[in-house]
């Protein structure tokens, strides 16, 4: 729809720069001297105008007037002066059509001479300023208001925008057309462009009024409305006819008269959102849009032909204002979502404009430049590549997007959440977060919680799941009460959300591996160092105890290099265990046995060391507590990935409702940790085999 829109443009541009370009021209700027009382061409006075060689032979002279130069008819001050003024604008393109058109000229020392000219086609070149700026405004006035009405064709403000657009687009193509011709435009011609004119700028001021009668609050039925552009009908009826009193009563009195009406439409809709912040926002931005542009038009073009004076500009120049309504209307889509329009709005937008820069540039190159087509259509689209898409990319960063939070600040602010030292500080820097982010003019718990981010309330308010310490969070009225939630600020919330959980889950492993690091440290201290020292207790002599106290020690330094993550042999591993086995065995008055099979030059790492280290220790010291044996076998084997303990005593064995103390406990434990298993069976002559086993990797 946005690309018939844009061709409809085209289309629309080509055929009122075709129609001011088949206008006659004999190359003169012409215009009245007030002081002199006479038409000025360059330094020369034009006294008068006459065809020669014309079907009709020799014409009398045409003297010619102020008024067949005034830029716009609606100017005159009654009907009879405006039905002949284009009486002689077709008399004057009549005589430019001769193959010959002398001039009498009054030069400045009041001496006479004719110009013989030859009328012809005016140029591209010879266009002014103000037929350019006409076609701009009715241009962007028609593709914003197609733009709205695209993405919200269901909606009558959005209907009634696009109106005014296209009414707009209408009396400004006109206007371009007669004011700014060279000297005359066959009557018919310019009465045909003269009510086109007058039926878009009276249809404008009732779409305007219809906007603000439905937008943002709905005032009355929308099907009510018929009345409103019926009376402008009749009235254009009645001016078109020339019925009307005067110019002034048919065009200039209804387009005051709508101008006040739009007044009185924003009061209504002003009180109308006094408890509904987005539409007194909405209402603001666009209802100031059409204030300075409407009005400021109308205090400077209507006003004064009412008051029987000139505009002191002109007419061209001052259709300027109705751009600022459309314009306002753009940024008012990124500011407050007019229209409830998101990003992918602009989007549509940019791309458009780009493609009619393309256009453009390729025109002009191709007509003015003489360029061959390709090499046109190449360079401009090198031109939108290098300098429009650059300048779009900061259009966007300024008007859409509102983060106004570097990457590196909030990256170091949701750290600084999830390393707060407690969950009441965790709360209070996820709150400064979102309140930095959003400025939302309320943040309020949630209940019940949600599950995940979402926009609500058209946009009024984001809600956000449990997070960081916090309880679900409700952020309203975001950027101050100025703005609205969005596509872009939703997915930003999701982001820094699944932030904060995944350093959460970092820092939650953390303080889990810091925990478990503490409990292997505890129990690696009451089953080794506390295995020494309590066999220390049976030792006697004070050699035997200092042995002990030294092999403490040695579990100690032990200890402390197991967390510094060092591997050792296994081979070497069971020669230290087969000696303390029989050390602290031989010392309780135990006879020892010992066997080992599969040992090999294979590095065992730390962890599963201490782990086999510890749960030897501890078995040893059970049986010298608490099995009353007379005879331990300790077994170490390795098969495959996997070693085995094996220690058997011939004791009393598993006692009726045995429960396990603390040191078979962190066996089991310790085991499970590596993925390893502990198995406990009685043995068949007696006593109790317990069997660990653990992965060498």
């Amino acid at each position: 729809m946005m690309l018939g829109a844009v061709a409809a443009c085209v289309v629309a541009a080509t055929l009122t720069v075709w129609m001011a370009l088949s206008q006659p021209s004999i190359g003169m700027s012409l215009r009245w001297d007030h002081e002199r009382q006479t038409l000025l061409a360059a330094d020369l006075a034009v006294e008068s105008l006459a065809a020669k060689g014309g079907a009709t032979g020799q014409d009398q002279a045409f003297v010619l007037e102020p008024n067949d130069l005034i830029e716009e008819s609606d100017f005159l001050d009654s009907y009879e002066q405006v039905a002949r003024f284009t009486e002689r604008q077709t008399e004057i393109v009549r005589r430019l059509q001769a193959p010959a058109v002398q001039l009498r000229i009054t030069e400045g020392d009041g001496t006479e001479r004719n110009l013989l000219v030859s009328a012809h086609k005016r140029m591209l070149a010879d266009l002014p300023i103000e037929f350019w700026l006409q076609i701009f405004v009715a241009g962007a006035a028609f593709l914003i208001g197609m733009w709205v009405w695209t993405l919200r064709r269901g909606e009558w403000g959005a209907r009634m925008l696009a109106l005014a657009g296209v009414s707009i687009w209408l009396f400004a193509s006109a206007a371009a057309i007669y004011s700014t011709r060279e000297l005359a435009i066959p009557g018919w011609q310019h009465r045909v462009l003269s009510a086109l004119n007058h039926i878009g700028a009276l249809t404008f001021g009732a779409a305007m009024i219809s906007l603000f009668l439905l937008y943002p609050r709905q005032l009355i039925a929308p099907k009510r409305l018929v009345w409103l552009f019926a009376g402008v009908a009749v009235w254009l009826v009645l001016d078109i006819t020339r019925l009307a009193s005067d110019p002034a009563t048919g065009n200039a009195l209804p387009t005051m008269l709508e101008m006040g009406g739009i007044l009185v439409c924003i009061a209504c809709q002003w009180v109308a959102t006094r408890a509904d912040p987005r539409g007194r926002a909405a209402l603001r931005w666009l209802g100031l849009s059409v204030i300075l542009g409407a009005g400021t038009f109308v205090a400077t073009v209507i006003a004064p032909l009412l008051l029987g004076n000139l505009p002191p500009m002109p007419q061209g120049v001052a259709f300027l204002f109705f751009l600022l309504i459309h314009v306002g209307v753009a940024l008012g889509v990124a500011r407050y979502r007019l229209f409830e329009l998101d990003e992918w709005a602009f989007r549509l937008l940019y791309y458009t404009l780009a493609l009619l820069i393309i256009a453009g540039l390729d025109a002009a190159l191709v007509y003015l430049l003489h360029f061959e087509q390709v090499a046109s259509l190449g360079l401009a689209v090198v031109v939108v590549a290098f300098v429009w898409f650059p300048l779009r990319q900061k259009l966007w960063d300024r008007f859409v997007v509102r983060r106004r939070m570097t990457d590196e600040e909030m990256v170091r602010r949701v750290v600084g959440v999830t390393l707060a030292p407690d969950l009441n500080e965790r709360e209070q820097r996820w709150r400064e977060l979102l309140q930095r982010l959003f400025d939302p003019l309320v943040i309020a718990s949630v209940v019940p919680p949600v599950t995940g981010v979402e926009v609500r309330d058209d946009g009024m308010e984001l809600v956000l799941p449990p997070c960081s310490g916090s309880t679900a969070l409700s952020l309203r009225n975001p950027w101050g009460g100025r703005g609205l939630f969005g596509p872009t600020h939703l997915a930003l919330a999701q982001q820094i959300t699944a932030l904060v959980g995944t350093l959460e889950a970092s820092r939650d492993a953390y303080d889990r591996g810091v925990r478990e690091e503490r409990h292997r440290i505890a129990a690696d201290l009451h089953d080794d160092v506390g295995a020494r020292l309590l066999t220390t207790l049976h030792r006697d002599g004070l050699d035997a105890t200092r042995s002990m106290i030294r092999e403490a020690l040695a579990d100690v330094r032990a200890i402390a290099s197991g967390l510094l993550g060092d591997s050792r042999n296994l081979s070497s591993i069971a020669a230290d265990m087969r000696y303390e086995s029989a050390q602290r065995l031989e010392g309780a008055g135990i006879d020892f046995v010992w066997s080992a099979a599969g040992l090999d030059e294979v590095l065992v790492g730390q962890r599963v060391y201490r782990h086999l280290v510890s749960a030897h220790r501890e078995l040893l010291s059970n049986s010298i507590r608490h099995s009353g044996a007379k005879t331990v076998e300790v077994g170490l084997s390795r098969s495959g990935d996997t070693v085995e303990l094996t220690v058997r005593d011939d004791g009393k064995g598993l006692q009726e409702g045995y429960v396990a103390g603390h040191g078979l406990i962190n066996i089991q434990r310790r085991a499970l940790t590596v993925g390893g298993s502990v198995v406990l069976t009685p043995h068949p002559a007696g006593g109790l085999q317990v069997r660990v086993s653990l992965p060498l990797r």
